[in-house]
């Protein structure tokens, strides 16, 4: 009896390693972690919106735009996960949208996210900057005010839009 319990640990133990080698190339990297979650179950929108924001760190904003829209897409159909996530997708995508020359869709998203939820301080300090390069400074230092306002992390280092 002790010759088999002793078979069945190392039986044991064996499978376990070799799970655990396999979960550690998924743990590689932040993509590959947030890529397997997709692969697993492609209708999760927050494993969506972190592949997006994975994406956009490695500089694959293509990759990420498609990931953040598919994360938004998700989270409108399932009221659990359409504030926060979507929310999230929406600013996301909206940044990655200013970065690649496109600040009209950036702010026609920002302002979809900040009439359903207008105290979303990024999505305001966001919208503020793009503001503010396109010379709109009325509304770059309104932004810039109520996003300080709503959490003080969000004071512009430099100022783009200085008060007259």
């Amino acid at each position: 009896m002790p010759r088999r319990c002793g078979v069945l640990v190392l039986v044991l133990l064996a499978g376990w390693s070799w799970i655990t080698a396999g979960q550690v190339l998924v743990w590689q990297s932040e993509l590959s972690l947030w890529a397997d979650a997709v692969a697993t179950d492609p209708l999760a929108p927050l494993a969506w919106l972190n592949v997006g924001y994975a994406r956009s760190q490695a500089g694959a904003v293509a990759e990420a735009e498609a990931a953040y829209r598919r994360a938004a897409e998700l989270a409108t159909r399932d009221p659990r996960w359409d504030r926060v996530v979507r929310t999230m997708a929406e600013t996301n995508l909206g940044a990655v949208l200013a970065r690649t020359g496109r600040p009209r869709e950036a702010l026609r998203l920002w302002n979809g996210v900040l009439h359903r939820y207008p105290g979303y301080a990024l999505a305001r300090f966001n919208r503020a900057m793009v503001y503010a390069s396109a010379g709109r400074c009325d509304l770059a230092r309104r932004d810039f005010r109520i996003a300080a306002v709503i959490d003080a992390s969000y004071r512009p280092s430099v100022n783009p839009c200085p008060e007259p």
